[in-house]
């Protein structure tokens, strides 16, 4: 940090001490220069409408063949196997009441009852979350090709890091960085040929920060 300006870089978090005997870790990696590297690979891909749509397209069907069964079925199925639970608990306590069955029947029954009411609220809920995934997938998918496939290569170099950070949610991305500043992208947009970079080979990417700026915190991509 500068009097007047702040400089982040990409570091490893453990400390000096902490670290392993021969860890390479302690360059410190320049975050813009990354970050523009990472946004610059993705921008390959959202400025081809049809490689985007065909991206989008394969991870809705990927998503969509992942879901055992009929989603809308298994919720139908299951909300009427917790009412049944339900009815089933108020007829325990209904021959309590009536003195059919002793409390300690009674409290050993509706245990049972509780354990499959748990078991079926959560199976209810996994078969909801691949639903709501799926939904936002598609939504996701119309964001990008009517927000972003329809910008010029300047315009999306032009876009506030807010606007990055959404299409990187979108996408599901993550980067990861070696100790010597090569970067691995991962998501569900990023084909074999984007995944690894060559910074070693290319253009450097990683430097050390002058000694009058000091390591801080960036948000990663």
């Amino acid at each position: 940090t500068t009097a007047s300006k702040k400089y982040f870089y990409y570091a490893c978090t453990t400390g000096v001490h902490k670290r392993k005997s021969g860890c390479e870790a302690k360059k410190f990696h320049r975050a813009a220069d990354l970050e523009e590297w990472v946004w610059e690979k993705l921008c390959s891909i959202l400025t081809d409408p049809e490689k985007l749509r065909a991206g989008l397209e394969e991870m809705i069907e990927r998503e969509r063949k992942a879901m055992t069964g009929d989603p809308v079925k298994d919720a139908a199925r299951l909300k009427k196997r917790l009412q049944k639970r339900a009815d089933t608990r108020s007829r325990y306590q209904q021959m309590a009441a009536e003195g059919l069955i002793d409390f300690e029947e009674l409290r050993a029954r509706l245990a049972e009852v509780e354990c499959e009411r748990t078991d079926t609220e959560a199976a209810l809920g996994a078969v909801q979350g691949r639903t709501e995934r799926l939904e936002r997938l598609q939504r996701d998918r119309d964001t990008l090709l009517e927000e972003y496939s329809s910008l010029v290569p300047e315009e999306l170099k032009r876009l506030p890091q807010e606007k990055r950070h959404r299409v990187y949610k979108i996408v599901r991305l993550v980067v990861t960085l070696s100790p010597e500043g090569d970067l691995e992208m991962q998501g569900d947009l990023i084909p074999p040929s984007l995944r690894k970079s060559e910074t070693r080979q290319g253009s450097r990417l990683t430097r050390r920060p002058a000694s009058k700026r000091s390591g801080g915190g960036a948000n990663a991509a």
